[in-house]
C-alpha cells in the first residue's frame, strides 16, 4: 500500500513540475544585461488599454465641468503677456459657460478661445495612458521602485508638457504682437512643439521606463511563438494601426469641449 502511495505522490510531482515548466516557457528579453518577462494580460492591457484610456481621457478633459483647466491656463498665459510685453489682455468668462474661457488680447482682431488643443489636452491624455499602462515584469524584484519611477516619470511629463505648451503660446502671441501672421506662426509653433513635445516624451521612457517598448516588441515574442505567425502579426499591425487613428482623430480633431 505504501508503495501505491508514494507512486502517486511520484506522478503527481512530475504532474507538477510539468506544469510549472510550461507556465515558465514564457518569452525572455534582455536589455543591459537584465532580463525581462511580462504577464500576458499586462501585454494585452497595455496593447488595447494606453489608446482606449488615453481617448477616455481626453473626453473628460473636453466635459464642462473641466472649464476650470482652460481658465486656469488661460489667465496664466494672460498674465505671462502682459509681464513680458504689456499686452493688456485680459481672460473673458462666456456668460452661459457653454464655451470655454477666451483671451481678449488687444492687438488682435479676434477673442482667443481655449479649445482641448490649446490646453495641450490630446498630449497630456497620451502620456496619462501611455504611462499608466505600461506593464511591471514578472521577474521583477522590487516592483515598489518600478511604480515610483512611473509616478515620477508621469510628473515629469505633465510638468514638461505644460511648460513646453505656454512657451508655444507665449511666443506666437510675441511674434503676433510684434507684426508677424499669428495664424502662420500658430501653426509652425504648434507643429514643432509637438515634435519637441513627442522626442521629450520618447527619451524620457526611454531613459526611466524602458519596459513600455520592451512590452510592445513583446507583443512581437509571444505572437512569434504562435501558429500562423505571419497571418496573426498582419492582424495585430493592422489592428494597432486602427486603433492608433482612431485616437489621433479624436485627440486632434474633436477639438471643441463638449
Amino acid at each position: 500500500m505504501q508503495n501505491v502511495v508514494n507512486l502517486n505522490r511520484d506522478d503527481m510531482d512530475i504532474k507538477t513540475n510539468a506544469k510549472n515548466v510550461d507556465e515558465n516557457k514564457k518569452p525572455v528579453f534582455t536589455l543591459d544585461g537584465k532580463d525581462y518577462i511580462f504577464r500576458t494580460r499586462s501585454i494585452v492591457f497595455l496593447f488595447f488599454g494606453a489608446p482606449i484610456l488615453s481617448i477616455i481621457i481626453y473626453i473628460i478633459f473636453c466635459l464642462k465641468i473641466n472649464h476650470w483647466i482652460y481658465d486656469v491656463i488661460s489667465h496664466q498665459v494672460s498674465f505671462l503677456i502682459n509681464l513680458l510685453f504689456e499686452s493688456g489682455s485680459h481672460v473673458v468668462i462666456s456668460p452661459d459657460k457653454v464655451r470655454p474661457p477666451a483671451i481678449l488680447v488687444p492687438f488682435l482682431d479676434h477673442y482667443l478661445f481655449m479649445s482641448a488643443g490649446c490646453i495641450a489636452a490630446p498630449i497630456f491624455s497620451f502620456s496619462i495612458g501611455f504611462i499608466t499602462c505600461i506593464p511591471s515584469p514578472l521577474n521583477s524584484i522590487d516592483k515598489k521602485k518600478f511604480y515610483i519611477r512611473k509616478n515620477l516619470v508621469l510628473i515629469v511629463s505633465l510638468v514638461g508638457i505644460h511648460l513646453l505648451n505656454l512657451i508655444r503660446m507665449i511666443l506666437t502671441l510675441y511674434f503676433a504682437y510684434i507684426g508677424l501672421n499669428f495664424d502662420v506662426f500658430h501653426i509652425i509653433l504648434s507643429f514643432a512643439s509637438a515634435i519637441g513635445g513627442v522626442i521629450f516624451f520618447i527619451l524620457l521612457l526611454n531613459k526611466a521606463i524602458p519596459e513600455i517598448f520592451i512590452g510592445y516588441y513583446y507583443i512581437y515574442l509571444l505572437v512569434r511563438r504562435t501558429k500562423k505567425f505571419k497571418k496573426k502579426m498582419i492582424m495585430i499591425l493592422i489592428l494597432l494601426l486602427v486603433l492608433m487613428f482612431l485616437m489621433i482623430f479624436l485627440l486632434y480633431f474633436v477639438d471643441y469641449p463638449i
